[in-house]
Parts: C-alpha cells; structure tokens; sequence
C-alpha cells in the first residue's frame, strides 16, 4: 500500500469486454473506491498524471471511506500503454492491482462497430454505412487490432505486476458471472458480501444496438480469417480460446465460400498495410507520452 493507505486497482482490458459491467458490481463494494471526479474511464494515468504528476491520482478520490482498500480505475485504452509508461506507473505504485479484460476478438470488434451505429442513430457520433472502408478498418484496423493483441498488451502489464495482473474472460462472466465475480474479488483479499451483488449481476450495461444493420460480408470475413490464420492466445485457456475458433468457423461457413473473394483479399492487404503504418506512427507517439509520464512522475 501506498503510505498504508488504498493502492490502485487498474482495469486494462480493451472496449467492449465487459469492463463498463464488471465496474459497477466493483463500486457497490465498501473495499472498493471510485473517482469522484470522472467515472469509470476516468483516464487518470493518460490524462492527468502527465499533465499534472502523481499526486493527480489521489485527487480523483475524495472522501474515501475506512473500509476502502483499493482506488479503482478502469480505463479500457490503458491496455495500449507502452513499456516505458507501465514501467514509470509500477515504479511510483509498486503495489498496484490489475484487471485485464478479454473476449472473443471477432465478437469484440462487431460490437464495437454496432455500438457506433447506434450512438450515430442518436446523433452523437457519425459512423459509415455497411460495406464501406471506415467499417473495414473499425473491425480490424488501427485501435480495433492493437487492442485486440491480448497477448502483447498484457505480457507489457505481467512484466512490472507479475501474479498481481488476473485475467477477466467476458465470455465467462456472461456465461457463469457468479463465478467470475468470486474468483475476481478472491485475486483482490475482499470477501463476496453476505447477501451476493444480485442487483448489479443482473444489470445489462452498455448494450449493443440490436437495431443496427448486419456487418458488411467481406469485412466480417476479412476479421474472420485474419484470426482463424492468427496463432493461439496464451492468456486464455486452451477450451476457451477452442471455443471462439470454432464460433469463427462457423461464421466463416455462413459468410463466404471455401475461398475467400478478391474483394476480400484487397480488404484484407489494405488493412494490414494501413495497421503496419499505424504501429508506426503510434510508437513515435508512445515515446514523446513515456516521457512525459517518467518526468511527471519524477516530479
């Protein structure tokens, strides 16, 4: 602990992974303090720690109750942090706690897509229609591929935090949320209350539009075989990983025919050659953002 008091309690896992739910079981916990300055995605550590150094941190929790035992942050975006950041963040909280999300990447990135498409029904937000490039790249271009890199995202965690990083499979939290749950609050030394968190279990939060109209074909099956062709994840379990695949050649059985159409081919060139440009204008980017971190929590 941090002078004896409540250490961080990080969530890293990328959007549409549960994180949003799994939030407002943890703040109906005495053990567990939420900002009071912004929510859940409070983006402390990518906000203000540089802009304003470590004590930034502390500030975003006022009124902390006896009970408290961890001040919880989970922003979906930190899964992307460098080394260098981690490194910079372990060093001033050594202690810290970390909760890394993950689920079935083809079915993480649809619903990213669709949620767009709803927030553009409701005005706040324009989003491409079907079948276009823009949709393309939201599936499994730029952010949408680098957040699904599970792997690599949490190896960058695991190496400052070690056993202190615990892995959330949303695909278990829909299928068995009580366990989930259970075998989350063990990782963190706090006991289930006595009476469950039923009212939070049950809640449905952050939904995807049902209204949204179905994936484009081709870039679905550009993401689908951009993932059936990828290696294994080592971060989830061999019957979990098992599972998606064979959701994925299922999908990939109604969407197209043994070979993939040229159409799909050209999307899928183009997105690889448009993520290789990406990685590398984000690292030059990660570089100037460690910097400033280290120099901010140095201070």
């Amino acid at each position: 602990m941090v002078n004896g008091g409540p250490v961080p309690l990080f969530g890293i896992g990328p959007t549409r992974c549960g994180t949003s739910w799994l939030y407002q079981v943890l703040k109906e916990l005495p053990e567990v303090a939420t900002s009071s300055v912004r929510p859940k995605e409070s983006h402390i550590l990518d906000v203000d720690v540089p802009r304003m150094g470590a004590d930034a941190f502390a500030a975003h929790f006022k009124d902390v109750g006896a009970e408290a035992r961890y001040l919880c942050d989970i922003t979906p975006t930190y899964c992307l942090m460098s080394s260098a950041q981690i490194a910079a963040i372990a060093k001033r909280w050594p202690d810290a706690k970390v909760l890394a999300f993950v689920r079935d990447p083809v079915a993480r990135a649809v619903s990213g897509v669709m949620r767009a498409r709803r927030y553009a029904h409701l005005g706040q937000q324009n989003e491409s229609a079907p079948g276009t490039w823009a949709e393309a790249y939201a599936l499994n271009g730029g952010t949408s591929r680098r957040q699904n890199a599970y792997d690599e995202n949490i190896a960058r965690w695991r190496a400052h935090y070690g056993d202190n990083v615990h892995v959330v499979v949303f695909d278990h939290l829909r299928q068995d949320p009580d366990t989930t749950i259970n075998a989350c609050l063990s990782f963190l030394g706090i006991e289930p209350p006595p009476d469950g968190l039923a009212s939070a279990v049950n809640k449905r939060i952050n939904v995807s539009s049902k209204m949204a109209p179905n994936i484009d074909a081709t870039n679905e099956l550009a993401l689908v075989d951009h993932w059936l062709a990828a290696p294994p994840l080592s971060v989830v379990a061999e019957a979990t990983y098992g599972q998606w695949q064979d959701t994925w050649q299922a999908r990939r059985a109604q969407l197209a025919p043994k070979a993939p159409s040229a159409k799909a081919r050209r999307t899928r060139t183009l997105l690889d050659a448009s993520y290789a440009a990406y990685r590398r204008a984000k690292a030059l980017k990660d570089t100037v953002k460690a910097r400033r971190m280290e120099k901010a929590l140095a201070a």
